[in-house]
């Protein structure tokens, strides 16, 4: 499974208000990030690595992993087969 901004959020039980709080955002707005619907500013990815302990590194992949996340449960497929698709589109 894929670390992203959900799984790291949901492992330490915190709400996405609490997170919006750590970077200055609406709950709705992490929500937005978390479906994919926006993503955040760049410069909030430092203060996300910091928060939940990852590199900016890892806080990157695990923001661009949940749009894709979002998008193969949203058709019911494998994260795999959209990463694919993806690749082939490129």
């Amino acid at each position: 499974m894929s670390v992203t901004l959900r799984s790291l959020r949901e492992e330490r039980g915190l709400t996405q208000r609490e997170v919006g709080d750590v970077i200055g955002v609406s709950p709705s707005t992490v929500s937005n990030y978390e479906t994919g619907l926006s993503s955040p500013d760049v410069t909030m990815v430092p203060k996300l690595a910091q928060f939940f302990g990852r590199t900016n590194g890892d806080m990157l992949a695990a923001l661009l992993a949940d749009p894709i996340t979002a998008l193969a449960d949203k058709h019911g497929v494998p994260r795999e087969k959209v990463v694919a698709i993806l690749a082939d589109v490129a």
